[in-house]
């Protein structure tokens, strides 16, 4: 049974005691190649850094000391070859970003700025330290950049990804408010991310704006990003570097509290192995969290309508409002792919509502067509799609490719129950063809523009 909203415990994480792996002292220290030969690096505290992202083969960062002109090479965004990867002195890492907090002294230690600029701030927390950057001319890939330790993360086990970050206009103080359900970079209101960079996935998200997101509603205008994911071996072969951005140029992003841990028992979204027998391929699909973290309304932006969470006599559940403009403008989520090999059978569900909300704001149920999904009056069903995708800087999803099953029939036999919860039930045997595809996208079809429905208990299961 769902909790009552009274009983929903919110754990706030406390800062974890943090590993020091080198001496610290007023100057922060780089190793890099140059013409074959190894020099270390050395900056003094107050220097700041411009750096410029090539889009050379190698992809690579210069970076430049502001105060003596001298520009250096970074081996960030080129990815170190995995014989010359940075190794830190534990494997018993409790977490794989380096000065997370930027109570280091520089604060800006181990951070690079990529095309944008880069500052200390103040954070939220009176007296704490977060970097704040500026002048971005990419929404992709302009922030902040780190390189994580090579030996920090293990294929094949979950991390838990978290930050939290503030929008401004650019150049001044007034804080911006984003969209967290726009699944894409490039609309002025998309928000920002965490994004892992490799040689193999190019530039991959790992974490992602929580939402509902207001700067009315959260502190300070601060909004949480949050995610979890589980690199792979050939990931691992490479250099990784992590990147906080993702939001529009006009915008400057305030960064603090930015860890990557190994996932525990309270870590939302991470999927079991593909043999357990409660496998779900669905993240945070009963909103039991009380956001709609991982979920997403397909589409850019525009009128999709807006997600909101709220509490029924189910305990909570998602609430798919305001204007659509399509019938496929659905709420969204990518799943974990690992376990959809060809041949597997799956079983998708979910309770749903269905109803408009009339000019004075009230929402009063209709009925909807159960058993056809092409009809004028069809209830919400699910469709799915199988997609490769090339991770570009743009996102502008050139040369990708998608194959789609359409809207799925409804399997459920039960009449329709006017203003009650009803049952959405699909089968799906995935082809050899669907299963070459990397990303699957699972989402909401056939809600007829103007319509709205709530959403609940969202699952994809196996059958054996």
């Amino acid at each position: 049974n769902k909790p009552d909203a009274n009983e929903v415990t919110v754990v706030k994480t406390k800062r974890k005691r943090r590993l020091f792996l080198a001496l610290l002292s007023v100057t922060v220290a780089a190793l890099v190649v140059v013409g074959g030969m190894w020099y270390v690096l050395r900056f003094e505290q107050d220097d700041k850094f411009h750096t410029s992202y090539l889009r050379t083969s190698a992809q690579s960062i210069f970076g430049t000391n502001r105060e003596t002109e001298e520009t250096v090479h970074f081996a960030t965004a080129n990815m170190i070859p995995s014989s010359s990867m940075i190794s830190s002195t534990s494997s018993e890492l409790e977490d794989c970003i380096s000065n997370g907090h930027f109570d280091e002294s520089p604060a800006t230690s181990h951070w690079y700025p990529v095309q944008s600029d880069m500052q200390v701030t103040d954070s939220y927390e009176s007296g704490e330290h977060a970097l704040l950057s500026t002048d971005r001319t990419n929404a992709r890939n302009g922030g902040l950049w780190q390189n994580i330790r090579s030996d920090c993360l293990r294929p094949n086990e979950w991390y838990e990804v978290q930050a939290d970050v503030l929008l401004r206009h650019a150049g001044t103080e007034e804080t911006v408010d984003c969209d967290p359900s726009i699944p894409w970079s490039h609309h002025e209101r998309s928000c920002p991310s965490i994004a892992l960079k490799t040689n193999l996935n190019g530039v991959q998200d790992i974490a992602w704006t929580v939402g509902p997101a207001s700067t009315s509603t959260h502190h300070f205008g601060w909004y949480r990003l949050y995610g979890a994911f589980r690199p792979t071996a050939d990931m691992l072969q490479d250099q990784i570097a992590v990147i906080v951005a993702r939001a529009p140029i006009a915008a400057d992003i305030l960064v603090d509290n930015i860890h990557i841990n190994p996932a525990n028992e309270y870590t939302v979204g991470v999927i079991q192995d593909c043999e357990d027998p409660s496998l779900n391929l669905v993240a945070n699909g009963n909103a039991d969290t009380g956001d709609h973290r991982f979920w997403f309304i397909r589409g850019n932006g525009g009128e999709g309508g807006h997600i909101e969470v709220h509490h029924t006599e189910r305990g909570y559940a998602f609430r798919h409002a305001g204007y659509r403009s399509e019938r496929w403008r659905g709420m969204l989520q990518s799943l974990d792919a690992t376990c959809i090999t060809p041949h597997s059978t799956w079983q998708i569900s979910a309770m749903f509502r269905y109803f408009v909300t009339n000019e004075h704001g009230i929402d009063v149920p209709q009925v909807c067509d159960k058993s056809n999904p092409m009809a004028p009056d069809s209830c919400p069903v699910f469709e799915l799609q199988f997609v490769s995708l090339k991770h570009t800087s743009t996102d502008n999803g050139a040369g990708n490719m998608a194959l789609n099953t359409g809207p799925m029939v409804n399997e459920d036999t039960e009449e329709f129950v006017l203003g009650d919860w009803n049952r959405i039930v699909h089968t799906i045997t995935v082809s050899e063809d669907m299963a070459m595809q990397s990303e699957v996208w699972l989402y909401v079809q056939s809600v007829a523009k103007g319509f709205n429905y709530e959403l609940d208990d969202v699952e994809m299961l196996p059958l054996v």
